[in-house]
Parts: C-alpha cells; structure tokens; sequence
C-alpha cells in the first residue's frame, strides 16, 4: 500500500505530469528522522494536485508545519501523533502552485527542518 489515501479512480483523469520529492533532513533540523513525500500531479483537465505525507515522530500533537515554496505559503497543516497529511486539489478550489522540479521546504515555528526536490516520476 503505498503512502497516500486510496481514493476513488475517476476514469476521466488521466495524468499528464507527475513530480515527487522524498523528504530529508536539514542539517540544522532538530529532528533525526523525517519519512515521507510530496507530490504534484497534472491532469488532461488542466487541473492539479498536490498530496503530502510527513511523519516526524518527534514532532508534538497540534504543531502547525508549514510547506513554503520559495517565499510562497503552499499549505499550513497540524500534526497529529508525529504526522501530517493533506491533499490540495485544484478541482475543489484549493491554489495549487505548479510545483514541477522545484524545491520545498517544511518549517515548523519559522525554522526549516526538511527539503524536498519535486523530480518527474
């Protein structure tokens, strides 16, 4: 089973780009461990996603972490027992930036604790 929600095929969705990026740690991280990933997909319909999946095992119920593209605020979401998930989806109104072979970062309290590359899959 792979890391995201199992969601209801839509057969009239077909991808047409797909960018993932693995999380990893910053030097600087006050947490050892970070597993997880981020992906960005696109659509024959022109809409996109982005699916993200963190666990830091360390990090306490309730902290809000930042995913931060550039100076741009991509999503806020709150951890709960040492992960954070979320789907934004342009289908259901949400901003999703194109986010194909770039950079993002996760920061919790203003402080960057892990990087990903969004590469094609």
């Amino acid at each position: 089973m792979g890391l995201f929600r199992k969601r209801p095929r839509d057969p009239a969705r077909h991808k047409t780009e797909t960018f993932e990026g693995w999380w990893t740690v910053v030097p600087e991280s006050p947490y050892e461990r970070v597993f997880g990933k981020i992906e960005w997909d696109e659509f024959e319909s022109g809409d996109s996603e982005i699916d993200l999946f963190v666990q830091v095992l360390d990090l306490p119920d309730g902290a809000v972490v930042d995913v931060v593209w550039g100076d741009v605020l991509v999503m806020s979401v709150t951890a709960r027992k040492g992960s954070i998930s979320r789907d934004l989806e342009t289908k259901d109104g949400d901003d999703v930036p194109r986010l194909a072979d770039q950079h993002v970062e996760l920061r919790y309290q203003g402080s960057v604790f892990a990087r990903a590359h969004l590469v094609a899959d």
